[in-house]
């Protein structure tokens, strides 16, 4: 995937890999720390020892990239640990370990360019709430996890329905009750998958609604998702 790059910048200190303009695209830009890196949600702690770059694309916006990313990526880290942890994917961007954070996924469309931010922690010390790959027993170097970055973003770009689909199997939400801050206003109930279009299910007293893109404020996970549930639910 690293040879479908024109472009890949490293660097040892920027402001945030999100706002580089790089000469030509496909890019890449990394840094070994970000001074103002930044999620969907604020501010994303950028240490060295982690892993945080964005790839520039020329492709129109599709608002499956960020939980296509996250499946693809789910499933090229989880082979970094040989199978010793199941990874999950948090609606719509996150991976997470054990029900602690592992990565983030930041989609962005301006100056004419798809922008994917992904951050890892890999060796760093992991914000309260979060892991690393290092907790988790994996041990080789930081290229290795910029090349499953690179290559989770191409394989979304390419098919971004493999990815969601990848999301879906792996749905940390499913079956957990949430409360979802959307453009209509608090959401609550419970969570029953992720459609194929990358929205995510959520059965209220008042019916199952359909949300595409808002912010998981609260979440409480006691139930156990079926096993055979494997595939996106609902349609587009």
């Amino acid at each position: 995937m690293l040879g479908q790059l024109s472009v890949l910048e490293v660097y040892d200190a920027i402001d945030t890999t999100m706002d580089a303009t790089p000469p030509r695209l496909p890019a890449a830009v990394a840094a070994l720390t970000q001074r103002r890196g930044r999620g969907r949600t604020g501010a994303w702690h950028s240490p060295r020892g982690g892993a945080w770059i964005t790839v520039f694309l020329n492709a129109p916006p599709d608002p499956r990239l960020p939980t296509a990313v996250g499946g693809y990526l789910a499933g090229l880290l989880e082979e970094f640990l040989c199978g010793a942890v199941h990874l999950t994917v948090k609606w719509p961007n996150d991976v997470y370990a054990g029900g602690r954070k592992l990565a983030g996924i930041l989609v962005e469309h301006r100056a004419g360019m798809l922008r994917v931010g992904v951050g890892v922690n890999v060796y760093n010390e992991p914000p309260p709430g979060a892991t690393s790959l290092a907790q988790l027993g994996y041990g080789g170097p930081l290229a290795l996890v910029y090349a499953a970055i690179i290559e989770a973003v191409m394989r979304a770009a390419e098919d971004p329905a493999g990815g969601v689909a990848e999301a879906a199997a792996r749905d940390m939400l499913w079956g957990c009750r949430v409360a979802i801050e959307s453009p209509e206003g608090l959401v609550e109930g419970v969570a029953r998958g992720i459609t194929s279009s990358g929205a995510l299910l959520v059965e209220t007293g008042e019916g199952t609604v359909e949300l595409a893109c808002c912010h998981v404020k609260a979440w409480s996970c006691s139930n156990t998702r079926p096993a055979t549930k494997s595939s996106p639910a609902g349609g587009d």
